[in-house]
């Protein structure tokens, strides 16, 4: 009684003609392979065609100056995110026996590494 079309439906109609209406799991299949095309052509537009008109533009495909390496400067950047009070400059200029803007110049220059370059923003944009 309980799945009777009488209780459910109304009158003058049966299940099956919900059955077809109704999505099907099946479909999507399709909105997966429209993603992955779309993904696929963003790339290669990016790729292929935004990034040699962004550098006949003349945008800039580097980062600039990469920073010297020294492990203990890596690590408080790293344990800061990038944000040095002025005391912790203090302190790592003593540790390193650099100067304060020395330190400073090297924490500008890396985090510098971890912004996106112009022409990245161009291709992704464009």
């Amino acid at each position: 009684v309980f799945w009777s079309e009488k209780v459910w439906i109304p009158p003058n109609t049966t299940w099956a003609q919900y059955e077809d209406n109704y999505r099907h799991f099946n479909d999507i299949y399709y909105s997966l392979i429209t993603a992955v095309l779309l993904i696929g052509v963003r790339l290669t537009l990016e790729r292929y065609i935004y990034a040699p008109i962004g550098i006949y533009l003349g945008l800039r495909s580097n980062h600039g100056k990469s920073p010297p390496h020294n492990p203990l400067l890596d690590t408080a950047f790293r344990a800061s995110k990038a944000k040095f009070s002025h005391k912790q400059i203090q302190g790592l200029a003593k540790q390193l026996d650099w100067s304060e803007r020395q330190v400073q110049r090297w924490v500008r220059l890396k985090s510098a590494q971890n912004r996106p370059t112009v022409l990245s923003k161009f291709t992704e944009s464009a």
